[in-house]
């Protein structure tokens, strides 16, 4: 029976009712989904320093958790395997590279704050693309004893790699083993600098005792006492290699006894992020770009010395029972 005009609006009109019901309480919905899936903002801020850092820390979190499944693939590395994306161990060369870069930023940072010389637009420039152009989370002085303290921490390495050091000619690594420590090499300084004042001219003048703070003598105390420990350690290995007369006589590896070896197999790991922790602490912990720097480190270094242990675990028997792979009693 067909429906009066009457009847055919009150349908219309009670078609655009529901219509308009189900289309608010998907609004509603999609607004608790965004409100439940919302990024934290600090997320949305972060440069592109803070993003490299990030993503290189998930891709050895991706690592270390497909070695935990098919097994560690350290073996490849100490057998010298040769491939496509295998490369060979060259840290004399890379070090090289890190001792121009950041011994270029330490002469920039100190005339700029020190001397009130501001021709470094070169260099402002790179920080502002690769930073958050005005951000500030640490000081003029920080920002010196921070440089400073990479800088001597590169030059060390580069004096061990060099003069004490010997590493084996087969050695290979897979493209992140390679990639990382370049890229680290490259913008751990800028890091450094990307959340500092501008190389501007305007510092605070010549050396003040006044602006020094308890963060810089903790900074500089443990960066001190575990680069000492550090070094003594690379003396220890590189005697695993020579004879009494100090000739290297072999490049196999060998398991280390004595000392800290007795708590862990791979110190030196733990040695590099103290490192980066001590300068940390003289930047401030509101620097947030130099700490997922310091948190790449980290998950680095814990993801090889783990991947490092299982490979011990197979090839030394007399491997202590209760020996840990980084952290003394931990991991």
């Amino acid at each position: 029976m067909p429906l009066s005009v009457k009847q055919n609006k009150t349908f219309a009109f009670d078609g655009f009712v529901r219509m308009r019901a189900i289309y608010s309480v998907t609004l509603v919905r999609a607004d608790c989904r965004s409100v439940m899936f919302e990024l934290p903002s600090h997320l949305g801020q972060l440069s592109g320093l803070g993003l490299l850092w990030t993503g290189l820390s998930g891709a050895y979190v991706i690592k270390g958790l497909y070695q935990v499944i098919r097994g560690s693939t350290v073996h490849r590395d100490f057998d010298g395997e040769k491939g496509l994306l295998r490369f060979t161990k060259r840290p004399v060369r890379r070090l090289f590279l890190g001792l121009g870069m950041n011994g270029a930023i330490c002469i920039a940072v100190y005339n700029s704050y020190c001397f009130g010389i501001h021709d470094f637009g070169w260099l402002q420039g790179l920080l502002n693309r690769v930073s958050n152009p005005g951000v500030i989370n640490t000081d003029e002085m920080s920002t010196l004893v921070g440089c400073s303290l990479l800088f001597s921490h590169t030059l060390l390495r580069w004096y061990s790699s060099v003069y004490v050091n010997v590493f084996s000619s087969s050695c290979t690594q897979d493209l992140l083993d390679w990639l990382a420590p370049h890229l680290y090499t490259v913008m751990a300084g800028l890091t450094l600098v990307s959340d500092a004042p501008p190389l501007d001219g305007k510092g605070f003048g010549w050396f003040s005792t006044s602006v020094l703070s308890w963060r810089h003598a903790a900074g500089v105390a443990l960066f001190a006492v575990v680069s000492y420990q550090d070094y003594q350690l690379q003396y220890q290995l590189a005697r695993l290699r020579k004879n009494k007369s100090g000739h290297v006589v072999s490049e196999d590896h060998k398991l280390p006894k004595g000392g800290v070896f007795e708590h862990v197999s791979s110190p030196q790991f733990l040695y590099e992020i103290l490192i980066q922790a001590s300068i940390g602490v003289t930047l401030g912990f509101g620097h947030q770009a130099w700490w997922l720097c310091t948190g790449y480190v980290a998950v680095s270094q814990l993801v090889r010395g783990l991947a490092r242990q299982r490979w011990y675990c197979k090839k030394f028997e007399a491997l202590p029972a209760g020996r840990k792979a980084v952290i003394p009693y931990l991991m």
